[in-house]
């Protein structure tokens, strides 16, 4: 296979290591290859001032496509009456609530979600109801469209999102303990708790510059 159109497939579609690794073709090393998509994204990355858990800046690259999707879905949102209850009634705002619950580790099918969150009835298990704060969460930014994004708005979306869930509730988290579906199988660490109210801080100076 052609290692340009490769590495310009995986450029383009900026899958993660596990979704590169399963559409590699047979005889190609995946750490190689991911090494050498990973240094591609690095050389043309925008550094945040924001840093993780091991004290490394934050990173990220734009693609077309992702421009492309939140210019189609703001432009969606900003025809909305601020006043409007449910804001999110168009298929590429369905699409973005569904892959939303799906990096929160839902695993129901977009068939199902659209159809869910197109009929308006109550949630009836956990999937849904992921689909359902994740539309509230929606609106609720809908709304706020020209507020301030700071503690105060976290804690009324974190609320929002994690309604009725385990754990659930604005305050920040107390353990250091915590599972993330969507990174099974990834070696991950997040902030120890002492810490959230602080780095909240730096990342809501950081929104207001």
């Amino acid at each position: 296979m052609d290692k340009e159109r490769l590495f310009r497939f995986l450029d383009q579609k900026y899958l993660s290591r596990c979704e590169m690794a399963n559409k590699l073709p047979l005889g190609m090393d995946p750490d190689e290859v991911w090494k050498t998509v990973l240094d591609g994204r690095l050389a043309k990355a925008i550094r945040l001032p924001l840093k993780n858990a091991h004290g490394n800046h934050y990173w990220y690259v734009l693609t077309s496509r992702m421009i492309t999707a939140s210019e189609v879905i703001v432009e969606e949102l900003m025809e909305h009456s601020a006043e409007q209850e449910n804001c999110t009634v168009s298929v590429s705002t369905i699409e973005e609530i569904f892959f939303t619950s799906y990096m929160e580790g839902s695993q129901i099918s977009i068939q199902d979600a659209m159809m869910f969150l197109q009929n308006g009835r109550e949630a009836q298990d956990i999937e849904e109801l992921m689909l359902l704060n994740n539309r509230q969460a929606s609106s609720f930014a809908v709304q706020n469209m020209f507020h301030t994004i700071d503690e105060d708005y976290l804690h009324t979306l974190a609320y929002i999102l994690t309604n009725g869930l385990d754990n659930g509730g604005g305050d920040f988290r107390l353990t250091d303990s915590i599972e993330i579906p969507s990174m099974r199988g990834e070696a991950y660490e997040v902030p120890c708790n002492s810490a959230i109210a602080g780095l909240t801080a730096e990342f809501t100076q950081f929104l207001a510059d």
